[in-house]
C-alpha cells in the first residue's frame, strides 16, 4: 500500500505538470494579447527541426513566428516560398514554425510543396493547438519576441514587417482575429450599415446612399452581387473601388467561369483597365485595409429592376469618385487551352458517374471523371484570377476523364501536367470587352452617356 501511494503521488505530480504545460487541453482557449507573454505550450512531433518536442521556453533567445494555416487556404500555401526566404534571412534572430490544421489531406499536400519549393521550414500538424488559440480564419500569424512576449497577431507577414518588429517599430500590418474576436467584430448583414452601431457609428456616413471609408481593423467581409433573386438593398463592406465598378457596369454578365452557357468569361476582361493619374488611391491589389470603402444602397421596391439598381450605383460612384467609365472592345491577351493530336480520343470518358475524384482542397492537383473540359478552366481561374482569361479552344465537345498531378498555384507545373494528358496552355490575343476607368475631362460627360456604351 505504501508503494502504491507513493507511485500514485508521483503519477499525480506528472499529470499536474502536463496539465500546466498543456493548458490547451483544460482551458477552452488561451488568452493571447499583444504586449503580454504567450501562455506556454508544448509542440509535439515537430518535423524538419533539430528537436521533435519543444516548449515555447525552448525558443527563448530568438523571436518565434507561429504561422497557422490549413489545406484550404490558398494564400497561406502561396506564401510558403516567401516565409522560407524570411527564415533564411533572419535565421540568426528568428525561428519560423508552421502550424497546420491536421486533416487527411494536409500532410501529403504539404510534402509536395516542401519538395517542389525546397522548403526549409519546421512544421507541426496540431488541430488541438488551433482550438487552444481559438483560431478561426487563416492566415493567422503570431509573432513572439526573444522573451516570449507577443508582439503581433497578423493576417500575413512581410519581410519589412519582421524587420520593423525586431527594431521595435510599429509596422503597417493587418491584424488577425480569433473566433471570439471575429464574432464580436462581425457585421449583421441583415441590417443596414451604421444603424444601431452595425459596422460603425451613424455619424460615419459620407452621404446616403450610405458611403464611407472603411475603418482599418474592422471586419472586412466583402459584399453582395446580383443574384437570381433581385433585392432592393445591396451592401458592401471593406471593398475596393474596382469591386464597386464591376458590380455597377458589368450588367448581368457573370465574370467568373461558373456558368459557361453564357460564354461571357472568355469575352470579358476580368479586371478594369485604369487610365487615371492617381492609381495609388485605386490600388485594388493591396492586402492593406487602406483605400477600401463601405457602401449601402436601397431603392424603392416598386422601382426595382436590375437596370435601375445598376444605374443608381453608377450615379453614386460618379458623384463620389468622378471617374469616367466606358466599355469598349480591345484586343487583349488570354490563355488558350488547346489539344494535341489524338488527345480527344485519349481523354474520352469511359463513362460512370460525373464527379470530382480528388477529395482534397485541390491545391496539389485535380481529377474529374466523365466531366466537361470547362472543369479545367474553372480550376485554372480559381487559382490564377489575376492572369488573363483561360479559354477552352480544345475543340473537345464530349465529356472526358482527366487527372492533373501538379501544384495548382504554379502555372508552369500546371502546363507540365496538361502536356502529359495531351493538352497545353498557349498565349493568345483576341478581341474582348473591357471596362475602362479614366480621369474626368473638361467636357463633363454624364453618367447616361457612359452607360450607353455598355449596351
Amino acid at each position: 500500500m505504501k508503494y502504491f501511494t507513493r507511485g500514485f503521488f508521483v503519477f499525480f505530480l506528472i499529470g499536474l505538470q502536463q496539465s500546466l504545460l498543456f493548458g490547451q487541453s483544460k482551458a477552452r482557449f488561451a488568452k493571447l494579447e499583444v504586449g503580454k507573454p504567450c501562455p506556454d505550450v508544448l509542440f509535439k512531433n515537430i518535423q524538419y527541426y533539430s528537436k521533435t518536442r519543444a516548449s515555447l521556453k525552448d525558443f527563448r533567445g530568438k523571436w518565434l513566428v507561429l504561422d497557422f494555416w490549413s489545406s484550404g487556404c490558398t494564400s497561406c500555401v502561396a506564401a510558403f516560398p516567401h516565409v522560407n526566404e524570411m527564415q533564411k534571412k533572419f535565421k540568426d534572430a528568428v525561428q519560423f514554425l508552421l502550424v497546420a490544421q491536421d486533416d487527411k489531406y494536409v500532410r501529403p499536400m504539404y510534402e509536395k510543396f516542401r519538395v517542389k519549393e525546397n522548403l526549409q521550414l519546421p512544421i507541426i500538424f496540431d488541430t488541438v493547438l488551433w482550438k487552444y488559440f481559438d483560431i478561426y480564419l487563416v492566415p493567422y500569424v503570431v509573432v513572439l519576441d526573444d522573451k516570449g512576449i507577443c508582439r503581433a497577431i497578423v493576417g500575413g507577414l512581410k519581410e519589412q514587417n519582421m524587420t520593423d518588429l525586431i527594431a521595435h517599430k510599429n509596422p503597417d500590418i493587418t491584424p488577425a482575429y480569433t473566433r471570439t474576436q471575429w464574432a464580436e467584430k462581425n457585421i449583421d448583414y441583415d441590417k443596414l450599415l451604421l444603424i444601431d452601431g452595425n459596422g460603425g457609428q451613424e455619424t460615419d456616413f459620407t452621404y446616403r446612399s450610405i458611403f464611407y471609408p472603411f475603418k482599418p481593423g474592422s471586419s472586412r467581409s466583402g459584399g453582395m452581387e446580383f443574384g437570381p433573386k433581385l433585392v432592393n438593398t445591396m451592401q458592401f463592406w471593406g471593398v475596393s473601388i474596382e469591386r464597386l465598378y464591376k458590380v455597377a457596369y458589368y450588367d448581368t454578365l457573370p465574370l467568373e467561369p461558373l456558368a459557361f452557357e453564357h460564354n461571357c468569361y472568355s469575352n470579358w476582361v476580368y479586371h478594369p483597365i485604369l487610365e487615371i493619374t492617381d492609381t495609388l488611391s485605386y490600388n485594388p491589389g493591396s492586402d492593406s485595409d487602406k483605400n477600401l470603402f463601405c457602401y449601402s444602397v436601397t431603392v424603392p421596391p416598386e422601382k426595382l429592376t436590375r437596370k435601375f439598381m445598376q444605374e443608381t450605383i453608377q450615379r453614386d460612384l460618379q458623384t463620389y469618385f468622378g471617374y469616367h467609365v466606358r466599355i469598349e472592345k480591345r484586343v487583349m491577351p488570354y490563355w488558350r487551352l488547346v489539344a494535341k493530336e489524338g488527345a480527344a480520343e485519349k481523354l474520352k470518358t469511359k463513362g460512370g458517374k460525373t464527379e470530382r475524384l480528388h477529395k482534397g482542397m485541390g491545391q496539389d492537383g485535380i481529377a474529374y471523371n466523365n466531366s466537361p473540359v470547362y472543369r479545367i478552366i474553372q480550376s485554372l481561374w480559381y487559382y490564377h484570377q489575376l492572369e488573363p482569361a483561360f479559354v477552352d479552344e480544345t475543340g473537345i465537345t464530349g465529356n472526358i476523364d482527366f487527372k492533373l498531378d501538379c501544384l495548382m498555384t504554379d502555372l508552369n507545373d500546371i502546363k507540365r501536367a496538361l502536356q502529359q494528358i495531351g493538352l497545353d496552355l498557349e498565349k493568345g490575343e483576341k478581341e474582348m470587352k473591357v471596362l475602362i476607368i479614366s480621369d474626368p475631362d473638361n467636357n463633363g460627360k454624364s453618367v447616361s452617356s457612359l452607360t450607353s456604351t455598355s449596351k
